[in-house]
């Protein structure tokens, strides 16, 4: 026996798994056990007896002083409410209704001496300091039926693909609210793959209702050093429906959790050592028939702890667990959302503050969910203390709703106050425990109420959050707060840093309360990087600023090309100085999106100086017609367009807004269509054109690049900036480019902001900012390092013309996905490249035309290896991005077209090869693609004929095989291919005897037989082959010749019958044999019912 451990995923991450989850007090139940439970009933996820037991005895109701027990009808009523979901309201809106029935419980009526009342079954013991009265248990393999059956997938299914199999379930009180996914971690990228796992689980066909009452989802592989392991290969967490860029690690820092930082990781390392070293845990894994020979512990030892048990014990601790789902999940926009770990500590830390009476001010970085983070708070407050006040001081719209819905399910009622007058009402109401939502002017007018009827607010519990759009009111707001609210705990959320001014009234309300910056957030993954560039052309010389940027623009262009952009500019020569450097603007942003990104489901922003300027950036956008634009602005006031530094001559921005008013209806609608379509992949418009909307507290995920073409200050730039860090399916970076110097000012900022003597911002907290990296240099120095090592694969062919002899190359199925990942790398670098206009004004134009060659040659080398070896990398789909790439930059006709593969089932066949060979100029290339098309045929109809086909695949092995070996030559190894394709289509084998042709399956049936018993007459053979039909026929249709419905389903009663029957039948195969081994006839069964499901499943 090796001393070595096993890098095996059960060994190295799913097996730890359970033992921790032992040791953290979870009971193990084997398969067989759960499968009981669930009444032998795959569909059935809940447990429900257990669930049935732990209902009845921790819910009582009290009537007149006196408990009772719900009656058992109540108890079914309340287990039925919870089983069999329907998802006709959608897969996420259905995952809420089921949240709120856990979280709210189910109502229903009892009658005691004759009183009829209503009264609640909570599902859940959510009391922090009664934990332990809930049952927790832990399976693992968990065979679920799928919803509709798929194609089986050896990887990820059983039972011919009629189900899924998650490695780990968590049960509380018989109800799934935890899956876990475990890969081994020599996999590549084994964390993406569980993610996928899961949410190929979740698709329609799955095991949606496993994962409607899944709470939190993890991905986890093992053996991974804690210390040493973070970023994008941590272990991750999501929930229902959580897209793969949105998972989340979970990290253990100490300032997050400083009261408890020092035992933590001690109690962690402790519990990791008990579950490896005591033996109750491998004892109760033993109870499953699959881990009886699991040896116990012999030695203790200390552990490594990894990130896989530092996970498992952050979020899987049943208190923590609870507190999780409880108070840390909310549903906004369709999307369910489960904290970050920055989240649960913030909130946290702010609500043992406010117990005190102390508030402070949490520093979380852009796009971290600071609004939800608040929303959280809020939340949990009203749990923690329900005479609390909380004020809700936001001018965000969209939280509206997702306020109101957070709350009803709390039991608190939100109120939106309309007024200051009714705001200071409201806070007078001693006996009021409303949560108020109201804006800064209107908060501040309360208070001036409060003030000018001197009649402070003295009661305990008022907390007053405040977002950062009103941080500029800090100051004032404290001083006046003090006055008019002296019990209240304000709390602050900024995400950037706070000038030294701010910092010292955030010190009077309480300090920093905790910090989560852009380091932290890029560390994790939470938000992109962001690449920006400066594109600010001289507009002040005497030849005008089309002239001038027109030079800049042609000056790598071919003089033809130069000639048709002169005539187009000379069109537009007699406009104003300023409408002139709109114009010259917005063609440079026309291009730049075309070339980059239209099409591509990413989407852009322009920040525009004025409403003016921003109605004339869509005129001059729609004249030049690349791509599409809208103008989102507030209601102009009455001056609005009459005196504007651009001088206009008429009225623009109101006759713009009426306009609108005439398309839209209202000025709600206006800005709810604008975003709805800006935010959707393929709706219009490409570009959304602002001046101060949307620059603060709006995410759109799919927002790649700002065009910034006004000036902004402070904040306010690192809040509009940071629009486009948000994480999205194929998006890297976010881009800003930057038409005004701003981000040139930016740098030099950071520096002098930082200074003693300027006494603004702390350095430190400048360094957290923001982070920018130029777009231009980014590549530079990255793409000839991108390209050599793509070319480094091909070492020995360099400078040989044959494209056939790269193809052969990477027959090697080991160098294949190192090809696609790095030539994916340098695609995603030339993109980058190709968008820089520093980038190509400082790059000679035959390093560019060299790297567009390279780019077309190994493009069309993965179009020939796609075809030939039939394989599918992980971007088989060519990312947006680069598709954008390929098409403005590469000729089509310099591209091979992508053809269909020839089709082997075609009477025309024979005449097809030869017409590809004439195409390609290659036999090797057209029997590869004819080879690997036969074998992933045979392979997907294996079980038709197992016997057949496997020598078929066998066959073809063995002559590519050949091949490579220099033993045959490209037109012998398409021969030996064309003749086991025409033996697979035409002919039956001549040992078979004639009167089977056309019985497909008494054939298989010969076919399996023959070499296990080849001293039986062939006669006799198919004369029990063809009985063996008819028993597999008769047993799985019904007497008028209908097929059973979901016969091959794991448990049914017909597969139970066919498996006897079967039986039955091989055994009178000993007649012909007598010699036949008993395993030899269990085989054959085994190899028999997998012909029966293949030819006669139920569909």
């Amino acid at each position: 026996m090796s001393i070595l451990p096993s890098t095996l995923e059960d060994a190295a991450s799913q097996l730890p798994a359970l033992l921790l989850l032992q040791q953290l007090g979870y009971t193990y139940l084997t398969p067989q056990q759960v499968l009981e439970e669930r009444g032998h009933r795959l569909a059935e996820v809940l447990l429900p007896e257990r669930l049935r037991a732990w209902l009845k005895a921790h819910n009582r109701f009290t009537y007149r002083g006196q408990q009772y027990e719900f009656s058992d009808d109540a108890i079914s009523a309340a287990i039925e409410a919870l089983r069999r979901p329907s998802l006709e309201k959608g897969y996420v809106a259905t995952s809420q209704e089921i949240y709120d029935r856990l979280t709210l419980g189910f109502t229903v009526e009892q009658t005691i001496q004759g009183d009829k009342k209503s009264y609640t079954i909570h599902y859940l013991n959510w009391n922090p300091r009664e934990v332990d009265r809930n049952d927790f248990c832990v399976t693992e393999e968990l065979s679920v039926q799928r919803t509709t059956r798929a194609e089986a997938d050896e990887e990820e299914s059983e039972d011919d693909g009629t189900t899924y199999r998650p490695d780990v379930v968590l049960y509380v009180n018989g109800i799934p609210l935890v899956v876990i996914e475990c890969k081994a971690p020599t996999l590549k990228n084994p964390i993406q793959q569980a993610i996928s796992q899961h949410l190929r689980q979740q698709q329609p066909g799955g095991i949606r209702p496993l994962y409607l009452y899944a709470q939190l989802l993890l991905a986890v592989a093992g053996d991974s050093d804690s210390d040493q392991e973070e970023g994008r290969h941590a272990p991750r967490y999501g929930t229902t429906a959580t897209p793969a860029e949105l998972w989340a690690a979970w990290r253990d820092r100490a300032e997050d959790d400083p009261r408890h930082a020092a035992d933590r990781r001690a109690h962690w390392q402790q519990l990791k050592n008990d579950s490896l070293n005591l033996p109750a845990g491998y004892q109760a894994l033993r109870q499953n028939p699959e881990r009886r020979a699991l040896l116990l512990p012999t030695v203790a030892a200390e552990w490594t702890l990894t990130v896989q048990d530092m996970l498992l014990s952050a979020v899987c601790q049943p208190a923590r667990l609870l507190d999780l789902i409880r108070n840390f999940i909310v549903f906004d926009g369709g999307q369910k959302i489960v904290a970050r770990y920055q989240q649960f500590y913030g909130v946290h830390e702010t609500v043992h503050r406010a117990l005190q009476g102390q508030g402070g001010v949490l520093w979380h970085s852009q796009g971290s969910g600071k609004s939800l983070t608040m929303v959280m708070l809020a939340q949990l407050l009203a749990v923690r203390i329900p005479t609390a006040k909380i004020i809700l001081v936001t001018d965000r719209v969209e939280l509206d709703d997702q306020i109101y819905a957070t709350f009803q399910r709390c039991g608190r009622e939100v109120v939106a106050a309309s007024t200051g007058t009714t705001l200071a009402r409201l806070l007078q109401d001693e006996h009021s425990t409303d949560i108020v939502a109201t804006l800064i002017h209107k908060f501040t007018a309360a208070v001036k109420v409060l003030e000018r009827e001197n009649t402070p607010l003295n009661r305990p519990n008022v907390f007053v959050l405040v977002d950062e759009g009103h941080r500029s009111q800090y100051g004032r707001l404290h001083a006046r707060m003090k006055q008019a609210l002296p019990t209240a705990a304000f709390v602050g959320f900024t995400g950037t840093p706070l000038t030294k001014a701010e910092k010292h009234t955030a010190r009077e309300f309480g300090g920093l309360i905790h910090r989560y910056t852009i380091t932290d957030a890029e560390k994790d993954g939470t938000v992109l990087p962001i690449l920006y560039e400066g594109r600010m052309p001289d507009f002040s010389t005497n030849d005008g600023p089309l002239n001038n940027y027109f030079k800049r623009l042609v000056a790598h262009l071919p003089e033809e090309q130069q000639t048709t952009l002169r005539e187009k500019y000379s069109q537009q020569s007699r406009l104003s100085h300023a409408a002139q450097v709109l114009y010259a603007k917005a063609y440079d942003i026309s291009l730049h999106f075309d070339d980059t990104w239209k099409g591509s489901g990413f989407k852009g922003q322009l920040a525009a100086p004025s409403k003016l300027a921003a109605i004339r950036f869509k005129g001059f956008l729609d004249d030049i017609g690349l791509v599409t634009s809208e103008v989102l602005i507030s209601r102009p006031d009455d001056r609005e367009g009459n005196d504007d530094v651009h001088d206009a001559s008429t009225d623009e921005v109101q006759v713009f807004w009426r306009r609108m008013m005439d398309r839209f209806g209202t000025e709600a609608n206006y800005e709810k269509t604008l975003k709805d379509g800006w935010r959707a992949p393929s709706g219009s418009p490409d570009i959304i054109i602002t001046v101060d909307k949307l620059l603060t507290g709006f995410d759109n995920p799919i927002n790649v690049v700002l065009y910034l073409c006004r000036r902004l200050r402070e904040h306010t730039l690192f809040q509009a900036v940071a629009r486009v860090n948000r994480c999205a399916p194929n998006k890297e970076f976010g881009y800003v480019i930057d038409y005004e110097g701003v981000t040139e000012e930016l740098q030099l900022a950071l520096k002098i902001f930082g200074n003693p003597d300027f006494e603004v911002y702390e350095q430190t907290d400048l360094n957290e900012a923001i982070r920018l990296a130029s777009l231009g240099a980014a590549v530079k120095d990255q793409l000839p390092q991108a390209r050599a090592h793509l070319q480094e694969i091909f070492q020995t062919l360099l400078g040989t013309p044959d494209l056939a002899a790269y193809t052969s190359f990477l027959a090697d199925e080991a160098l294949r996905p190192l090809f696609f990942e790095r030539l994916r790398t340098f695609q995603r670098l030339l993109h980058r490249a190709m968008s820089s206009a520093e980038y190509l004004q400082s790059t000679l134009p035959e390093t560019v035309d060299s790297y567009l060659h390279d780019l077309t040659f190994f493009q069309n080398l993965r179009t020939l290896v796609l075809r030939r070896y039939d394989v599918s990398p992980d971007f088989s789909h060519v990312e947006p991005q680069i598709q954008k790439l390929l098409d403005t930059h590469v000729s089509a006709t310099e591209m091979l077209p992508v053809i269909e593969r020839i089709n082997i089932f075609s009477a025309d066949f024979p005449a097809l090869v030869v017409e590809r060979v004439e195409q390609e100029h290659s036999e090797e290339g057209v029997a590869y693609e004819i080879g690997t098309q036969l074998t992933r045929t045979l392979t997907e109809k294996l079980n038709e004929n197992p016997a057949r086909y496997q020598e078929f695949i066998d066959r073809i092995k063995a002559a590519i095989a050949e091949y490579r070996q220099d033993r045959l030559d490209a037109a012998e190894l398409l021969k030996h291919i064309m003749a086991v394709r025409e033996e697979f289509h035409d002919h039956a084998p001549a040992t078979r005897p004639a009167h089977l042709h056309g019985r497909a399956v008494a054939s298989a049936v010969f076919d399996l037989l023959t070499p296990s018993l080849s001293n039986v007459a062939p006669d006799d053979l198919a004369t029990w082959a063809t009985q063996a039909e008819a028993v597999m026929f008769d047993t799985v249709h019904d007497a008028h010749g209908t097929r059973y419905v979901d016969w091959q389903k794991p448990g049914s009663a017909i597969l139970r019958k066919l498996r006897q029957a079967l039986g039955d039948q091989l055994w009178e195969l000993r007649r012909l044999d007598n010699t036949l081994a008993e395993s030899t006839l269990d085989d054959l069964e085994r190899q028999l019912e997998s012909v029966t499901i293949a030819h006669y499943k139920a569909n």
